[in-house]
């Protein structure tokens, strides 16, 4: 499952809509999974909703904010 975290939160750095969705419906990912695993310590805890914003990925942010972030 760490692995699914990682890959989700990458996605939402990217921007990758459909990386989000195939997690969140084939694959169990919670969508307010916290990144625990973030090399800079205040990113820590951040959810994909925090690193999509962060990174201006608006069809992402919008996207999760549509499934329930």
């Amino acid at each position: 499952m760490e692995e699914n975290n990682a890959k989700f939160l990458r996605a939402a750095i990217d921007g990758c809509v459909e990386t989000l969705a195939d997690l969140l419906d084939n694959h169990g990912q919670c969508i307010d999974t916290p990144d625990t695993a973030a090399e800079d310590i205040s990113s820590i805890q951040n959810t994909a909703l925090h690193h999509a914003a962060d990174h201006g990925n608006l069809e992402a942010v919008e996207f999760l904010l549509d499934r329930g972030a």
